[in-house]
């Protein structure tokens, strides 16, 4: 799926709360910081990315990892930052459950299953690192820059 501004205007009417680093306490508090994860569309989709790439369960339970967890395994899976605003705002596009920890706690319990299988899809890194090896790598087409660069450098 690709992310536009308009899913992510959309995600944040739904939230008013969030903002780049998670949940504020109120409205007012996140506008500070609401306009980052506009400008941030490359974090959004690459968590959007990743979630496709994983099992979603129906609910969250007591069990079910952090957003500030699964922020981590996404930079793990991707070699690249990520912030816990922006992997909130995909879960809400993609439908993913989420339940807000508390009214001043910035991070929500989100319904990604873990799976100890798939340490083995990461090879070697998996044992630097093995809470964020038991998710799915991502799997994502190139972009069209990403493409062009890659068969230049095959010449």
């Amino acid at each position: 799926m690709i992310i536009t501004i308009n899913n992510i205007l959309d995600s944040l009417y739904k939230e008013p709360t969030l903002g780049y680093g998670g949940f504020h306490r109120t409205p007012a508090e996140a506008r500070s910081t609401r306009g980052d994860l506009i400008t941030h569309l490359g974090e959004v989709q690459l968590c959007c990315d990743w979630l496709a790439a994983q099992d979603i369960g129906q609910k969250v339970t007591d069990r079910s990892p952090s957003s500030y967890g699964l922020k981590h395994a996404v930079e793990f899976a991707a070699g690249k930052y990520v912030s816990n605003g922006c992997f909130i705002l995909a879960c809400i596009i993609m439908k993913v459950p989420l339940r807000r920890y508390g009214h001043s706690h910035p991070n929500a319990g989100c319904a990604v299953k873990r799976r100890r299988c798939n340490r083995k899809l990461h090879g070697d890194k998996a044992n630097r690192a093995p809470f964020y090896a038991e998710f799915r790598p991502i799997h994502r087409l190139p972009t069209a820059q990403e493409a062009l660069g890659a068969s230049a450098a095959r010449r």
